[in-house]
C-alpha cells in the first residue's frame, strides 16, 4: 500500500481494487478500477500526465507491469494470458514514449 500512496492513490481504495484498466491517452496515463462482476470501469484510481511518468516496464515472459514515476515504482499483475502476452502490453513502453514526445513538441 505504500507504493500506492507514493503514486497518489488512496490506500483504502487501492485495497478494494482487484481488476484494473490501464489507459494511455495522448496526454495522460489513467489507472481505473473495474467492477469484479461486470468488469466495467467504475472509477479512476489515479490520473497522471504522461510527462510525469518516467517509464513503463513490461519484462519479457514476466507476469507484471511496472510504472515508474518520480523515483517510485508501482507494480501491477498482468492478466493471465495462456502462454503468450498480448502485444499491446509489450508496446506500452513505446506508446508512452510516443505520447511523451508528442506532448513536448509545441
Amino acid at each position: 500500500m505504500r507504493a500506492a500512496a507514493e503514486f497518489g492513490i488512496d490506500p483504502p481504495l487501492a485495497q478494494r481494487a482487484i481488476y484494473l484498466a490501464l489507459v494511455l491517452t495522448p496526454s495522460r496515463l489513467l489507472l481505473l478500477r473495474r467492477s469484479r462482476l461486470t468488469k466495467r470501469v467504475r472509477e479512476p484510481l489515479a490520473v497522471w500526465p504522461v510527462a510525469d511518468v518516467d517509464r513503463i516496464e513490461v519484462p519479457r515472459g514476466g507476469g507484471t507491469l511496472t510504472i515508474h514515476r518520480a523515483g517510485a515504482a508501482l507494480r501491477l499483475e498482468l492478466p493471465l494470458a495462456h502462454r503468450f502476452l498480448p502485444e499491446v502490453y509489450r508496446e506500452l513502453p513505446a506508446l508512452l514514449a510516443r505520447a511523451q514526445a508528442a506532448t513536448e513538441t509545441p
